[in-house]
This record gives structure tokens, sequence and C-alpha cells, in this order.
């Protein structure tokens, strides 16, 4: 419902905005991104003899090799319920048991599953020792942010109808918590190595752990060199690298980088096991690949340099730096999930700072400084809400969002520069192809719309006569994968907890009533709202498969984060 009116002007804008996006065509982007669903088909892919590798389950590859008497895993995928179908499909394959689990590294999407094939089988766990780095210097600076606009990236918040894929992977909403770009708490290596090679035999399975840097200094490579099989984790992907992440990231070194992909290059191999994307087989075509994989970063590092040994500016460098259009045309370097702008950007601020060398620059106007001599020169804020309307209704969408920043500078709670630049986020969204700043846009449109009343921001509240099936008397204990261990206790409509283990042990929580209703025999879904924390809370509970599932929003209806996890132990009135 809006809580605030509109004017004619801009409505008659939107409209038109809207009126030319339906009039015409979908988008190139928008068909490229869609033609990429066949590379995110689910399927279990005999790569090579005895090695296979499942695409589509959720958003990164899950290898298996099988060897005498038991099989190695490499990654093991972004949550538990994905991992779980990945397993029992190998299952189909092979009943041997998992002696080994390689991780090429430590983002959460490739290491959320590893309970699953862990098992209590207690298998070696194979990591490099930094594990985990990538995180360090942002968690003990105190940052969370990246949490955030990580969301924004990854279009976590977004609908299903607004999300095509993620340029990589399709699009997938992760049913787990914390932040998943970097591992659990409870992913623990039981076996490490430094740097260089590291030679491994198990269960007749000669393999090659090589370390390297690129996406995560944290990486590594796994080489098989009877099958000549290279599992090459997140090192290379059939798309423009991401070298920037825009959630924030520490700087990926670009060169090293590039000199990994010429080290998996150098391997000569006949099979090449992608962490997204479906494998490439064939000598002649990973060659190809991989060289210009290679050419084409060092090209961008090199000619950025170039552009900044001549004084440009970023502004100026991202115009500067184009690939050769013999690479450009390649699709596995289209821009689908990294671009090369973010990249050339942050090559420069990595090298230099902030400062482009424009003395400007050195002390700028504060952006509400800016809107009022802006506002000024369009004649006032209503000329300048006008210009940004008429930019908006010729297509002119970059420069409808940058007025559309100037007016909210200088009227934060003002709804139509808001909704203004929504629109114009949304345009931009629809010609971009990377689906990273795809979701951005899209996220950002939609908080846009939220905060201007545009769209209904609360949480849903069921009807309490809804939920009449009460679980007074029982007590229930259930741990979250990599999180928190709680004890529940259900008492004359009332909710008390412990946290049994975590961070804030031996805290707890309590709400005057909660509401529950049994959805099936065994299976309870409840909720209840926490004033004081400004907490809605949603479980699941299964007390058939002894599973545990729960949503938490925040007021206004931001989605803070999913859990899932094992109920450990159940106590009824009656027992």
């Amino acid at each position: 419902m809006k809580t605030r009116s509109i004017t004619i002007a801009i409505v008659c804008a939107m409209l038109m905005a809207l009126m030319s996006t339906v009039i015409g065509a979908e988008s190139e982007a928008t068909q490229l991104l869609k033609a990429r669903g066949a590379e995110f088909q689910q399927e279990v892919i005999k790569v090579a003899e005895g090695v296979y590798t499942a695409v589509g389950y959720s958003v990164s590859t899950i290898s298996m090799i099988v060897g005498d008497g038991g099989v190695v895993i490499v990654d093991t995928g972004l949550d538990t319920i994905s991992a779980e179908k990945v397993l029992a499909d190998f299952r189909k394959i092979t009943d041997l048991p998992i002696k080994a689990i390689i991780l090429t590294h430590a983002h959460g999407d490739h290491t959320g599953g590893l309970s699953v094939f862990a098992g209590k089988s207690k298998p070696h766990i194979w990591t490099r020792s930094n594990f985990g780095s990538e995180a360090h210097p942002l968690e003990q600076a105190g940052l969370t942010i990246q949490n955030v606009r990580g969301a924004r990236q990854g279009g976590f918040k977004l609908p299903p109808e607004k999300r095509i894929n993620n340029g990589i992977a399709k699009a997938y909403w992760p049913k787990r918590g914390g932040s998943v770009f970097h591992s659990d708490e409870g992913v623990k290596a039981t076996h490490m190595f430094e740097d260089g090679r590291k030679k491994l035999d198990i269960v007749g399975i000669e393999l090659e752990l090589v370390a390297v840097n690129g996406e995560t200094s944290d990486a590594l490579y796994v080489w098989q060199p009877q099958k000549r099989v290279l599992f090459a984790g997140d090192n290379f992907y059939k798309s423009w690298p991401n070298l920037y992440a825009i959630r924030g990231s520490m700087y990926r070194d670009i060169r090293a980088w590039a000199n990994s992909v010429d080290m998996m290059l150098k391997e000569e191999p006949e099979y090449l096991v992608a962490g997204h994307t479906r494998p490439i087989i064939g000598s002649e075509k990973i060659n190809e690949a991989m060289t210009d994989y290679r050419d084409a970063i060092r090209f961008v590092f090199d000619k950025t340099i170039e552009g900044m040994n001549k004084g440009m500016t970023p502004d100026e460098l991202v115009d500067y730096v184009q690939l050769p259009a013999e690479l450009a045309e390649k699709d596995y370097l289209r821009e689908y999930y990294g671009n090369i702008e973010w990249a050339v950007r942050q090559i420069f601020n990595a090298h230099l700072g902030w400062f482009d060398g424009n003395p400007t620059n050195l002390f700028s106007l504060s952006p509400k400084q800016e809107a009022m001599r802006m506002a000024k020169l369009a004649g006032g804020e209503k000329q300048l809400l006008q210009q940004a309307q008429q930019a908006l209704s010729s297509n002119d969408s970059q420069w409808a969002a940058q007025l559309a920043d100037h007016l909210i500078a200088l009227n934060p709670d003002a709804a139509e520069p808001k909704l203004v630049k929504a629109q114009a986020l949304e345009a931009l969204a629809e010609q971009l192809l990377t689906a990273t700043g795809r979701n951005y846009y899209l996220t950002c449109a939609q908080e846009l719309k939220q905060q201007a009343g545009d769209i209904n921001t609360g949480p849903v509240i069921f009807n309490p006569v809804d939920f009449t099936d009460k679980l007074d008397g029982t007590t229930v204990v259930y741990k979250y994968t990599g999180w928190n261990k709680y004890k529940v206790s259900f008492t004359d409509g009332t909710i008390a907890y412990t946290m049994l283990e975590g961070p804030r042990k031996g805290t707890g929580g309590s709400c005057d009533s909660y509401q529950a209703r049994e959805i099936s025999p065994g299976v309870y879904m409840l909720c209840w709202h926490e004033p004081d924390r400004q907490m809605y809370i949603t479980i699941l509970l299964d007390f058939n498969k002894r599973l545990v599932y729960s949503s938490n929003y925040l007021n206004g209806g931001e989605l803070t984060a999913f859990h899932e996890g094992k109920i450990e132990s159940i106590k009824t009135a009656d027992k």
C-alpha cells in the first residue's frame, strides 16, 4: 500500500519508461542470461572413467573420484539440502565409503555440504593451511556490511521472477545461516598443506594438490595425472572471472590469478572440471579456453597499468581498457559473473589507493553540498526532479539515477526521488549482462520502493486462529548446521530458549506467546515475535526425520538468516 502521494509527472515518467520496456523486445543481456540456463541443468556428468561431477544441484560443482574401496569428494556445495541430493545420486553409481574430501577454497558455496559427505565415517578433509584467510581482515576490522552487500549481489532478497540466474550458477536461495561467501565455523580440516604441490595416494587414486592464488589466497587445484583430470576450483569457470566482488573483498591478486591459470594449462589436462559451469572435455578445447582466459586477465591488468602510467583516472580507464575483439567474442569470457570495469577500478585502487590524481578530488564537496549546487543550476529542486523524470522517460537511466541521488541527498525522506531511482536501476538491470550487478540493481530498487512506501514491507502475520496445535509441555534440543545449539521449552502458550553451544552460550530469550500448527503428522510449523529484538521467527520442526528449519525476519521484512539442523532430543509432557 502506498503511504505517500506521487505526483502526476512522476507517474507519467514511470509509465513511459515502463511502456518502452514492455513494447520493446527483451534486451540482449536478458536473452544471453536465459540461454545460460543450459550450463546449469541438473545432472551428474561422467567426466572420465571413475570421475563424476554434479552440476546444477545448487550453485557450485561437486565431484566424486572412485578408487579401490573408496571415493574422494572434491568440494561439497552450498548447503546440506543440495548436498544430500548429490550424495543420493552419487550412491546410485557406487556405495563405496568416502575416504577423503578436498576443499578447493573456503567459500561457503563449496563447503556448506561438508557435514553430509563427512557423515560419521571421519574421512580425511584436505585444505590449504591458510583456509578461510579471505574473511579474516574483514572480521578483524569488525566489518559486517559485506553481508548486506553480499545478499544484494547474490539476489537472495529478490523474488523468483526477478532472477534469471547468477551468471555461473542457477538462481538459488541458500538454506543456511551466516555468510554464504565464506565457510561456516563448523568446517574443520584434518589435513593441511601450506604451499607447493602435495602428492596423495588415497584408495589407489593418485592426486596432486597444488597451492595457487587467485579468487582467494587459500585456493588449490586438484590434478589427477592418471586420468589427466584437473579440478580448477574457482580459478576457472566459463565467464569473465570475478576479479573484484561488489559485495566487498580484499584485493584479489590478478597477476597471481592469471599465473594460476597458466600453471593449470601446463598440466595439459584432457578433462577440466570448473568450480562452476559444466566440465570441458578434450585437450584442444581446454587449451584454447584456458589460454584465452590467462591472456585476457593479463591483458586487462597490463592495459590498466599502462593507462595509469599515462595519468588516467579510474573513470577514464574503464573506457581505455577494452578486450581485443578476438577475446571479447568468446562466450566463456563474456561478463556473466565478473565485470571488466570493476576489475580495472580495483587494480587502480590496489596499486595507487583512492586518490585518482585529480587535485579537485582531494577534498570533494559532500553529496549534500554538491546536490544543493546542482539544484541551484537546475533552477530549484522541483526543476531538478523534472530533469530526473525526463531522463527516465528518455531511457537515460544512468543520468536519471545520478540526478535522483542529488535529490535524495537534499531530502532523504522524499518518496519521489527514490521511486525515480528505483525505476532507473530496474532499467539499468535490464541492460546489464553481469548477473551480480543486475541483482544488486534490482535489490536496491526493491529497497528504495519499500522506503518510499510503494510496496508492502511488513512481515506476513498469520491469523492466530489458524494456529491452534500447541506444543505445551514439550522440550526440544536441536543444533543448527555450523551454527548454534538450542534448548527450547513450550509452557502454557509461551516459549523460552537457551543457547547450549555457540558464541552466546548460556544466553536465551522468551516470548509471551507462540503459534503453532501440525501441518502433517509429527511436523509442526511455529512462529513468534520477540519485541525486544524486533525479530519475527518461524520454525519448522520435523519430529519424524529429526530435522529443524528456521528463518528470522527483522521488523520491516528484511530477511536476516535461514538455518537448518538436526533435533537431538524431544521430551513431551507424556514421556
